[in-house]
């Protein structure tokens, strides 16, 4: 625990394939730090493992790692974007807060549990949930904490219908919603957003020519060539 707790002038830290775990505050404050990857050996993230760490921008979180612990990224306000690996079951209290450039949030097919303003007073606009179940969310008086906002929401198809069930709905805006292809990864997944201009770019993502393209609010009243 606290190993390097506050030195803001350590820079670069490699981690070595035989630590198993990052205890409590071992890197808090270490405001100098930019990139850190933390390997496949590791199974543990510990609270407030990187708390304040202002000057990380970007953080690799290997295949092992089962449960990133509180606070464990608070205040790091140069990460703009995370992605969670299908190994961690939870996201605990205060994970992500304050981390207030984070713009794009990928959450791994294994998390079951996001806790207590664990990505509030961040400037999200997009969460990939690669979850098909969706996971439970803090709740305070019927209302998640979790997040505060965020525009746009994809989740796996077939989803959806366990989405709006779930503590999920205060955050699914109800104009638009259909699938799409992430040119990122290989799964098609629901889309939900205010916006619906980006039904062109799916039509045409999927085979559709753009001439034959004639509008309409979902994927199903524009489909219109073969195999769809």
């Amino acid at each position: 625990e606290s190993a390097f707790d506050g030195c803001t002038g350590l820079t670069v830290v490699t981690i070595p394939n035989s630590v198993t775990l990052i205890g409590k505050s071992a890197f808090d404050g270490c405001t100098g730090l930019k990139e850190v990857t933390i390997p496949n050996s590791v199974y543990w993230i510990g609270e407030s493992a990187f708390d304040g760490c202002t000057g990380l921008t970007k953080i690799t979180i290997g295949n092992s790692v089962t449960s990133i612990c509180s606070r464990a990224f608070y205040g790091c306000t140069g990460l703009t974007e995370i992605t969670i690996p299908d190994s961690v079951t939870k996201i605990r209290d205060y994970a992500f807060y304050g981390c207030s450039s984070l713009k794009s949030v990928t959450i791994g097919k294994g998390v079951t549990e996001i806790g207590e303003c664990a990505f509030s007073s961040c400037n999200i606009d997009t969460i990939i949930c690669r979850a098909d179940n969706p996971p439970k969310l803090d709740e305070h008086y019927y209302e998640p904490t979790s997040f505060d906002k965020f525009e746009t929401l994809i989740i796996p198809i077939g989803c959806k219908d366990k989405y709006n069930k779930s503590s999920w709905e205060h955050y699914i805006k109800e104009e638009t919603s259909e699938y799409v292809n992430d040119e990122d990864d290989e799964f098609p997944s629901y889309h939900y957003e205010n916006d619906i201009d980006w039904l062109k770019e799916a039509y045409c993502a999927m085979g559709g020519d753009p001439e034959n393209y004639r509008g309409g609010d979902s994927l199903d009243n524009i489909m219109d060539y073969d195999g769809y």
